[in-house]
């Protein structure tokens, strides 16, 4: 981000959401290299009862990848981006989103009502009701928010929520809050700011992409947004060793999945290297 970022920047912020003591050492290695921050998370403390989906079956006391990455991010939001950035613009990302092309901050939030364009800008994702109508939430892959626009802030979440019946992912808690808004403006009443939503072009990459192309059967292709940020997602595959103890996902079918993810890796790596990307591989640091 730091060599196709367009604005200048004022901070980048790594929540580290792991108790392994190395783990700790090492992201903060490669922050201190970075002139990044390096903060470690306790946001997943406290978390409510596992889903119900999995009382008394194969994964009973599990919690799903989704619960625990809804409550880092609230906790984020939180404790780092409110105390901290209050009246900046703020980019959400998860860890495997990597920019390969000139990006500019602004150029996402353009087009909107508010003094910036948009107040809010995500890629689009949405569920179908039991009633026929399309609930729209921002993919928590990459959400850019304006916090001197968007009124009360405090009351944004990204956790999974039931919106209208209809149980949605993380990042789907911001449609909770853009509902009541809504309600506010309908009412007339005062919330002293401006809610205005951009929705990001992504497709799933192609050909261009050169070796992820061989990859696409084991992972699927990497979704590129603006046509400069590749979320290179693994696969679906959450809660792997939980689901390895309940027969869902053999052991050999994970190793052929690794393998294939490694070999993803180094095509990344070469991919970004090709586009003029600086790219530093944790070897390079001693880690």
């Amino acid at each position: 981000f730091k060599a196709h970022l367009r604005e200048p920047m004022e901070a980048f912020v790594a929540v580290v959401n792991t108790r392994n003591s190395t783990l700790v050492r090492q992201f903060g290695a490669i922050c201190e290299r970075h002139g990044a921050d390096c903060v470690v998370s306790d946001g997943d403390e406290g978390l409510g009862e596992p889903r119900a989906e999995f009382a008394g079956g194969a994964l009973a006391g599990a919690r799903t990848a989704s619960d625990l990455y809804g409550a880092q991010m609230d906790w984020a939001w939180e404790r780092v981006v409110l105390p901290r950035f209050g009246g900046s613009l703020v980019l959400l990302l998860e860890a495997d989103m990597f920019a390969f092309a000139p990006y500019s901050a602004l150029e996402a939030l353009a087009g909107g009502a508010c003094g910036s364009g948009c107040s809010m800008a995500g890629v689009a994702q949405g569920r179908e009701s039991p009633h026929g109508e399309e609930v729209a939430y921002m993919h928590p892959s990459h959400i850019l928010v304006d916090l001197s626009a968007i009124p009360h802030p405090s009351h944004l979440g990204f956790s999974p929520a039931q919106v209208r019946d209809v149980q949605l992912d993380v990042g789907r808690s911001a449609a909770l809050y853009w509902e009541a808004i809504r309600g506010m403006e309908e009412a007339g009443e005062e919330h002293g700011g401006c809610l205005s939503l951009c929705w990001l072009p992504s497709v799933h990459g192609g050909s261009e992409l050169g070796c992820f192309w061989g990859l696409r059967e084991e992972l699927g292709m990497p979704d590129v947004t603006m046509g400069r940020l590749m979320h290179l997602t693994r696969s679906s595959r959450w809660n792997t060793r939980e689901m390895i103890g309940a027969g869902l996902l053999d052991q050999a079918a994970q190793e052929r999945s690794d393998k294939a993810y490694n070999d993803r890796e180094e095509c990344l790596v070469s991919f970004l290297e090709g586009t003029g990307t600086p790219v530093v591989r944790p070897a390079d640091l001693g880690v």
